[in-house]
């Protein structure tokens, strides 16, 4: 049997440490020296023997983190290759072993979640302290990769037509109308459905139009609405060469005119270099020349060329007779537009008598034909009447080639100084406007010469008999060439002679007697109504129907009017330009250089009139008032409406609660209007001179600022263009500047978004830029050329795109931008990704044409937005259009 003793040294052993690891510890050390010698000594007898300390054994824990595991799902890990541990869910976890000093551990993954794979991170070490830091860590894989379709269906559009679609701004392709498409994708890829051109006359609206893909879709919608242009108020008017109906069409400084039995009058389009149609019913069309191009090409329609064709005469069978003042020709037009030359050879000045080529002439002005077809012709340069047989057989009739002067006489022996419009009656008496001489002459069927009324040389506006009447007569004008507009002749089935008094703006007649009489006209303008209340401006050709109606060319006023017998004025084509400070209805409302506009959730628009240094207000039935301000008077007083002054007001912006903010450019400052027409400077100094500084009110300075916006906090963005700033106000009238400090060189329009994103235009650089919440300032689209401007009219993504002035901006509540394109005369779309489309316009053809999109557009100041999202506002040429179908 083992004594007592042994028994228990064997119990002690057992529970013993490795020696190694006690005798690190000194006194540890010295228990177990002790111990060993007691259990070693013996006595006789059965002596007693010392205690036993015992010892305990060290272990330690090892723990961790799961993260990424998809709920519902569980991992497996394996330690030193035991049995699998499974972990369900995220967060904290210990090992259910427990490991003794520098025992070591290895963990792995034993089986992987459905659809995920994880790793092991610090999973192998040697324990000598509790482990914290095992991670198992799980991701779930992209899918690989996928061939999908994104794409979806198009509803309300116009049958017949078709829509550019975009993917990312790229990938063009063109759908019939309310069909499907869609785009190959991948999975994975992110998507932007945007449109590159909307059908013709409609505006195209896409939900659904962003995101990533990850299975194939048709959810994305494309809804297309009805597009109009039209005039709210305002004249909207101007030159053009817009074919079209009534006030429609546009022309270029019209000169001669004629009219055919069917009651079709045919205009020379002088600056258009065209002939143009317009039939009793006021409907334009373009008969002949090629628009914008001088030449002397014969041909059909667009094929001839003319080089600023001046009068016109028409014969019997409806053939068109032109003088092409500066080929020195006279062409022929048949009723379908085909174009020759009758007589004179192009390029080639001279005074000549001769058949067809041989002949010369130098500076056509008047043409009219007798009832046999003989033509007469004011050679305003030779100083003669000239004699064209249908077969294009030229003589002198009156005058003497080269010799300028006044007298009357037989043929020769007669002087002219610059003979101009010119008409026959039906005795074959020949009436001419000797425009330098101031005369109205007199030549019989035999080439006598006298003179019929006016005074020589003498400009007036006289009526009266003989040489008591004075006239102002057109003369050539510098701009022109040297070419005289027309002071023109006609004569009625009456046999009364009609006049165009040019430069007093009137129509006159003259009786066979010489007695002067103004019968339309007095004053410089435009006005249809009876006799000399009506306005003209420069009237030049003109022409009478069998009916007894004349019709006048206005040169500068670009219209073709229509006069009664009973001589009430009309407007058969063409839109004048008119600028005024006329409050009142549509019709009668002027303004004088719009810029911005603005819209109130009531329907109000408000425009800054810049040359009248006033506010105005447009009602939603679109009657015009002055708001704040006096027309022509200039300040910088805050007062109650028509007591406040403004100088050049140009960016205006209305809040939710109806205030109204200006920018009043050349005051530098930034005015607030309340609801009821209170003035008062929000910011600014108006005494100062302009300056650069941030501040609050007076302490801020600015230098020309233009477009404004108002954020949904009542915060006011300020494009300060010669300050090259954007700058934000509060409404306590703080001013910082925002974005890159002063680097927006030219800002000129100024947006901002629901997320408090900014926009911002660049004239100076045809570029839309971003300024981001963080200050982050992007191109978005346009040129990135910051040393020089790269303009054009590209419609593309991002710094692919190309603008041209861009002026007024706008964003919508999808993040679209729009643009003024000024120098385009277009209003672009920007997207959120930069991809760049043509909403209205056509390029470079600037002027008013109301009706179905593109229609035509004015170089464009002002852009709106309807609060509503459902209209476009947009001021140009003196008046404020609207564009429906949003």
């Amino acid at each position: 049997m083992r004594s007592k003793s042994q028994t228990m040294l064997q119990r002690i052993q057992f529970q013993l440490p490795p020696l190694s690891a006690v005798l690190r510890s000194p006194v540890a050390a010295l228990i177990v020296s002790a111990t060993f010698l007691l259990g070693g000594c013996g006595g006789g007898g059965g002596g007693g023997s010392a205690p036993v300390i015992p010892v305990e054994t060290a272990t330690f824990s090892v723990s961790g983190t799961v993260s990424g595991l998809v709920a519902g799902t569980s991992v497996s890990i394996v330690v030193n290759g035991g049995s699998p541990l499974q972990l369900g869910a995220n967060g904290g976890f210990t090992l259910p072993q427990t490991f003794q000093m520098n025992a070591a551990y290895s963990v792995s993954i034993g089986a992987q979640p459905a659809g995920q794979i994880c790793s092991i991170l610090n999973g192998s070490a040697t324990v000598n302290s509790n482990v914290t830091n095992l991670l198992v860590n799980c991701l779930t894989p992209p899918p690989p990769e996928t061939k999908l379709t994104i794409g979806g269906s198009i509803s309300g559009m116009t049958a017949g037509a078709q829509i550019g679609l975009l993917n990312n701004g790229v990938g063009l392709i063109n759908v019939n109308a309310n069909a499907a498409f869609s785009f190959a994708s991948t999975s994975g890829a992110p998507y932007s459905i945007s449109i590159a051109n909307n059908p013709a006359g409609q505006l195209c609206g896409v939900t659904n139009s962003t995101g990533v893909a990850t299975t194939s879709q048709s959810d994305i919608s494309i809804t297309c609405r009805t597009a109009q242009l039209s005039i709210v108020t305002g004249s909207g008017g101007g030159s053009g060469r817009s074919d079209g109906t009534g006030t429609n069409a546009r022309f270029n400084r019209p000169q001669g005119n004629a009219i055919d039995s069917a009651g079709n009058v045919y205009v020379a389009d002088w600056y258009n270099q065209i002939i143009r149609k317009i039939t009793p019913a006021g409907i334009v069309t373009t008969l002949a020349g090629t628009y914008g191009v001088t030449g002397a090409t014969d041909g059909t329609g667009v094929a001839a060329q003319f080089c600023h064709p001046l009068a016109l005469a028409i014969d019997k069978s409806g053939f068109l007779y032109v003088t092409d003042s500066c080929n020195e020709t006279i062409r022929k037009i048949s009723p379908l537009g085909v174009v020759s030359t009758l007589a004179g050879k192009a390029g080639e000045v001279g005074s000549a008598d001769g058949t067809g080529a041989q002949a010369r002439f130098g500076m056509l002005s008047g043409i009219s034909i007798d009832a046999s077809g003989t033509l007469y012709v004011s050679d305003f340069g030779n100083s003669t009447i000239r004699k064209v047989s249908p077969d294009g057989v030229v003589t002198t009739f009156a005058g003497r080639a080269g010799v300028s002067g006044y007298a009357d006489g037989t043929s020769s022996a007669a002087m002219f100084f610059g003979p101009n419009g010119i008409a026959i009656d039906g005795q074959g008496i020949v009436y001419v406007t000797d425009s330098y001489n101031q005369l109205v002459r007199r030549i019989t069927p035999t080439g006598t010469v006298s003179t019929l009324a006016g005074t020589l040389r003498t400009r007036g506006n006289l009526d009266g008999q003989g040489s008591a009447a004075a006239f102002s007569l057109a003369t050539p004008q510098t701009d022109d060439l040297g070419m005289p507009p027309l002071s023109g002749l006609a004569v009625n089935g009456a046999g009364t002679l009609f006049l165009t008094d040019y430069f007093n703006n009137t129509v006159r007649t003259v009786s066979p007697s010489g007695l002067v009489t103004t019968v339309v006209g007095g004053s410089l303008g435009y006005l249809d109504g009876p006799g000399t209340a009506a306005r003209l401006r420069t009237p030049s050709g003109i022409s009478a129907d069998a009916a007894g109606n004349i019709y006048v060319s206005e040169d500068n006023n670009w219209t073709v009017r229509k006069i009664s017998p009973s001589m009430l004025t009309s407007t058969l084509a063409g839109r004048p330009l008119i600028q005024g400070s006329t409050d009142g209805a549509k019709d009668s409302a002027s303004f004088h250089s719009l810029s911005s506009v603005a819209a109130d959730a009531a329907g109000n628009l408000y425009v800054a009139d810049s040359n009248n240094n006033v506010v105005r207000k447009v009602s939603k039935a679109g009657v015009t008032t002055t708001f704040a301000g006096t027309a022509g008077m200039i300040g910088t007083t805050d007062g109650m409406g028509a007591d406040a002054r403004f100088y050049s007001p140009s960016g205006i912006a209305v809040d939710g609660a109806g205030t109204v903010y200006v920018s009043d450019s050349q005051a530098n400052t930034i005015r607030k209007i309340t609801p009821d027409g209170l003035v008062s400077t929000l910011a600014g100094d108006s005494f100062s001179l302009a300056a650069y500084a941030d501040g609050v009110g007076k302490e801020a300075k600015f230098f020309v600022p233009m477009g404004l916006a108002i954020d949904a906090k009542g915060n006011v963005y300020v494009a300060d263009e010669f300050n090259s700033a954007v700058r934000k106000i509060t409404p306590s009238g703080l001013v910082t500047t925002i974005g890159d400090g002063r680097t927006a060189t030219g800002a000129n329009g100024v947006a901002v978004d629901a997320a408090g994103n900014v926009y911002f235009s660049s004239a100076t650089h045809a570029h839309i830029k971003k300024i981001r919440t963080d200050g982050t300032v992007t191109v978005l689209a346009g040129s990135a050329n910051m040393n020089q401007q790269e303009s054009g009219s590209a419609d593309g993504l991002g710094t692919a795109a190309r603008f041209s002035f861009p002026a007024s901006i706008a964003v919508d509540a999808k993040g679209n931008v729009y643009v003024a394109d000024s120098g385009n005369c277009t209003i672009r779309m920007v997207t959120s990704i930069g991809a760049v489309s043509t909403l209205a316009g056509v390029p470079g053809r600037c002027e008013v044409h109301e009706g179905p999109l593109p229609a035509l557009l004015p170089p464009l100041v002002g852009l709106t937005l309807t609060p509503d999202g459902q209209q476009m506002i947009i001021s140009g040429n003196n008046a404020i259009l609207r564009i429906s179908g949003f």
